[in-house]
Formats: C-alpha cells, sequence, structure tokens
C-alpha cells in the first residue's frame, strides 16, 4: 500500500525537525568529549592507538552520547512508531 501525500507530509515534517535536533544533540556530545580530554594528552599518545584509546575512553564517549541523545532518540522512534501505526490502520 503506497504512502498518501498527507502520510509523506507527516515523515518528512518529523525527519526536518528530528535530523537537525539529532545533529546538534551530537556535536554538544562530541564538544562534552572534548572538554573532557587533554589534547597534549592525546597528541603525546597519536603513536600508539592503545594510549590513544585510553585517552579518550569507551565509556566517556557512551556516557556523553546516552546524556545528548536518548531522549531525542526515543522521540524519533517514538514518532515513526506512532507514524507507521497510523500507516498500518488506515
Amino acid at each position: 500500500m503506497p504512502r498518501q501525500p498527507k502520510e509523506i507530509k507527516l515523515v518528512h515534517g518529523s525527519a526536518d525537525y528530528f535530523e537537525p535536533l539529532l545533529r546538534a544533540r551530537f556535536v554538544r556530545a562530541m564538544k562534552e568529549v572534548q572538554s573532557q580530554v587533554s589534547i597534549n594528552t592525546l597528541a603525546m599518545s597519536m603513536g600508539n592507538v592503545r594510549q590513544a584509546r585510553d585517552v579518550v575512553s569507551r565509556a566517556l564517549i557512551e556516557r556523553s552520547l546516552n546524556k545528548a541523545l536518548k531522549k531525542v532518540l526515543k522521540d524519533a522512534f517514538m514518532r515513526g512508531g506512532k507514524l507507521g501505526a497510523e500507516h498500518l490502520r488506515g
């Protein structure tokens, strides 16, 4: 069943809302990571991948992304699910 113009408009409207919001939140998360990492320490460890990996820890990246993106991703999935359910019901 092809999407109707109204549905297409709703999908594009959601994308127009969530894409810039997601991008802005991702930038915010990376700025937080950047503020927590010493550029000097990172530069000094670039010759050794293990050392560089320890300077920018996985936990720091996960914590920053989770804090910044969790709500917007949940909202986007919920909105997409609602649009999908309305399409199937229609």
